[in-house]
């Protein structure tokens, strides 16, 4: 029998008390010839007894999302509440594994700095922080937390690049980074306000970043040269911010424009550094200005971006339409409709179940169909060398922007911008991106990953073993999106919409793709948050901006099929570069002679398929490295093979002595673990090779003695080693 339950334990006496009693009294009815003891236990001895008892156990496969404590309660609206605290728990994860892995190679220990950023981000694992069901009190601290434990960390940051960019001792002292947490509203006092400065890209992968696209936020009074590692010029561009971002409430920021180029060859755990030189040629401007459009009604208006992709917009709304890749013979076009809906969200009478509101934990629109936020939006085009970018707006308060980088950037990048939310009206209102691809059959089926790495089969309206009756058709098919949602089609076709933070999304027809952006709500959902999830900022409703990528399998290629496409993206959106920023007076020639611009950790990069989950400074001067197999098996040509690594030569700077495996948690070494083997009989055969996989591995080959480091991974497998190191 389980014991305990939320909010349960806030009169503890009371609560053993009672227990107690119910004890004694079952227990006294053996007298009379009951077979039930009661005792007080542990999951451990629970699971002992079941062990020992040695019985054949089934297996369940079912799908256990969406949860609802009742017909009409689905508990699938924290899976976008406050994404604002979603985004910045993600972003903070980036930049928590960057210092994690400098704090490694520099030999800062566990550095108390550090410590404070991981307490804050274990802090915001509590599944109501991070699931945005903590009171609003409670959200600013977890918030103020994370800034804290970024401000101090970066410290560090700071101390590595001190360490590693001078080349003359006399540049030490000129070395002071800057970080710009801002660069999300497109704000950066050193960019802004510098006339030369330097922008170091630390890569957190553990291979290297073929091109990756840097925007700075700059002033428009002037142009700028972008000059590399080598004294190239760098192709750049001058991109307008959008208007709904430079009206953004509480923005301090003279920048009116982001400089873009694409940074090339980003090292694995390294950094390169560019030089960026303001400049009033006027022909360096000139060329470095985007060409801004705005397409007349009623004249079709159709994108084509560098003889890669078209896009289509309708001559009537102004929304995309079509979609297509450059193909021998010319572009194959697919019907694509891209938007913005809201749905209301119900308000009523939580005693009643039927009435029940939406809320922090509950989504409960009112109604099936959302409504659009605008029928027709307002439109233009710019374009130039490095991006092409297409701004919508549907309303002061929703705006987007489509973006695709020139070069080899295989994905459309959606941008959206939502806030202040409107609730004049009364309404609460929960804020969707729907994708609806047209003549496409996809059988109710589509797929969502579970973790951020396994893939698994979601089918509207449908359980396996037992018949569904669902009284929320909406709320009763949306489940938690970490990384992606995809659909494949009858026709071989495959889409895939990746997100930037954790959001709740779904299928509702053939061909749909949705997830959800920003709820703002005017009614508690009597889960226990005890207030409406209704976040303000300035005197208004919160506003957030975020990223969705869009790829779709006709972007595939022999060399990088759609598995690879999707599986080597999430990496980089999950992980990007962390840029810090320095101003000085040298110009290019002198910078490149006095500074050391490039960097890296490692002596090559990870196979394709392995991830470096993993490289913290652990007790004792020793390190913890996870790696992870990043693909499931057949999912990708080659890449979902199994994959051995030279640990031996990998990373710069040390040699490993010894590998240790570990559990995954690190708090087990792999030759103490004895995991039981549960007899499942032949009910699900998976489950047997799993049990047999264990057997094998109960006495591994742990510790490695010099010469021979090598590891090897199948598909999604992640192994876990504490490294004692000497450096070389």
């Amino acid at each position: 029998m389980t014991m305990g339950s939320d909010f349960q334990f806030t009169s503890a006496a009371v609560w053993y008390k009672n227990l107690d009693k119910l004890i004694k009294y079952v227990n006294a009815r053996q007298q009379n010839g009951s077979n039930v003891n009661v005792f007080y236990s542990t999951p451990s001895c629970y699971l002992h007894s079941l062990h020992t008892a040695n019985l054949t156990w089934p297996t369940k496969t079912d799908d256990f999302f969406p949860y609802a404590s009742n017909n009409h309660s689905y508990w699938t609206g924290y899976f976008t509440s406050r994404p604002a605290l979603k985004g910045y728990v993600r972003q903070t994860n980036n930049f928590m594994q960057a210092v994690k892995q400098l704090a490694s190679f520099l030999g800062f220990g566990q550095d108390p700095r550090l410590e404070r950023l991981k307490e804050a981000m274990g802090v915001l694992q509590h599944h109501d922080a991070v699931s945005g069901t903590a009171k609003q009190a409670v959200t600013n601290d977890y918030a103020e937390r994370l800034a804290q434990g970024v401000t101090e960390s970066f410290e560090m940051v700071a101390e590595t690049y001190s360490k590693l960019l001078p080349m003359v001792p006399e540049v030490e002292a000129t070395i002071n980074p800057i970080f710009c947490p801002n660069l999300n509203e497109s704000s950066c006092p050193p960019s802004e306000k510098s006339s030369a400065f330097t922008v170091a890209l630390y890569n957190p992968l553990g291979k290297a970043r073929k091109q990756y696209p840097v925007r700075i936020p700059v002033p428009k009074d002037a142009g700028y040269t972008v000059t590399d590692l080598q004294g190239n010029s760098v192709v750049s561009q001058l991109v307008p911010i959008p208007e709904n971002l430079a009206k953004l409430p509480g923005r301090n920021s003279t920048a009116e424009f982001d400089l873009v180029f694409l940074a090339h060859e980003i090292p694995p755990l390294g950094f390169i550094e560019y030089h960026v030189q303001k400049t009033n040629n006027y022909r360096i401007r000139k060329r470095q200005m985007s060409h801004v459009k705005t397409p007349v009604m009623d004249e079709d208006f159709v994108l084509n971006v560098q003889e890669r992709i078209v896009l289509a917009f309708d001559k009537q709304t102004n929304l995309l339409v079509e979609l297509g890749v450059q193909k021998e013979g010319g572009f194959d076009l697919k019907k694509v409709n891209q938007t913005y809906l809201w749905y209301a969200g119900m308000s009523g009478d939580n005693s009643k179940e039927e009435k029940r509101a939406s809320g922090a934990y509950i989504f409960r629109p009112n109604g099936t169909a959302p409504s659009p936020i605008a029928n027709v939006v307002n439109i233009s085009f710019v374009q130039g060398e490095v991006v092409t970018e297409i701004h919508q707006t549907w309303s002061p308060w929703m705006s987007q922007v489509l973006r695709i980088y020139s070069q080899d950037r295989l994905n459309i990048e959606m941008e959206w911008l939502v806030g202040s939310i409107p609730i004049e009206d009364g309404i609460g209102k929960e804020i969707i991106n729907r994708l609806v691809w047209g003549d496409v059959s996809t059988d109710k089926i589509f797929y969502t990953d579970a973790n951020g790495r396994e893939i698994l089969k979601r089918v509207k309206d449908h359980r396996d073993t037992w018949e569904l009756h669902n009284y929320e058709p909406v709320a009763g098919n949306y489940y938690p999106v970490n990384s992606r949602l995809i659909i494949n089609t009858d026709k071989g076709f495959s889409a895939a919409l990746l997100n930037d933070r954790s959001q709740g999304g779904t299928s509702l027809d053939d061909g749909h793709m949705e997830l959800m952006i920003h709820r703002r709500l005017l009614h508690d959902d009597a889960f226990g948050v005890g207030e409406a999830l209704n976040e303000t900022a300035f005197g208004q409703g919160l506003v957030v901006r975020g990223k969705h990528y869009l790829l779709f399998s006709d972007l595939a290629s022999t060399v990088c099929d759609f598995g690879c496409l999707q599986r080597s993206l999430s990496e980089e959106i999950m992980l990007q570069p962390v840029l810090s920023f320095i101003p000085t007076s040298q110009d290019e020639r002198e910078w490149r002679s006095t500074h050391n611009t490039k960097w890296s950790g490692m002596n090559g990069s990870l196979p394709e398929n392995v991830h470096l989950l993993t490289l913290e400074p652990w007790l004792d001067g020793s390190l913890l490295l996870r790696l992870e197999h990043m693909y499931e098996k057949e999912e990708s040509q080659g890449l979902s093979d199994p994959v051995t690594v030279d640990l031996k030569g990998l990373f710069s700077g040390f040699d490993i002595e010894t590998a240790v495996e570990t559990n995954l948690a690190a708090n087990q070494l792999k030759k103490n673990e004895n995991r039981y083997v549960w007899d499942v009989g032949s009910s699900h055969p998976s489950m047997n090779s799993i049990n047999s996989l264990r057997e094998e591995r109960i006495h591994p080959i742990l510790q490695y003695p010099e010469g021979d480091l090598k590891i090897t991974l199948n598909p999604m497998e992640i192994r876990t080693f504490i490294l004692n190191v000497k450096k070389s």
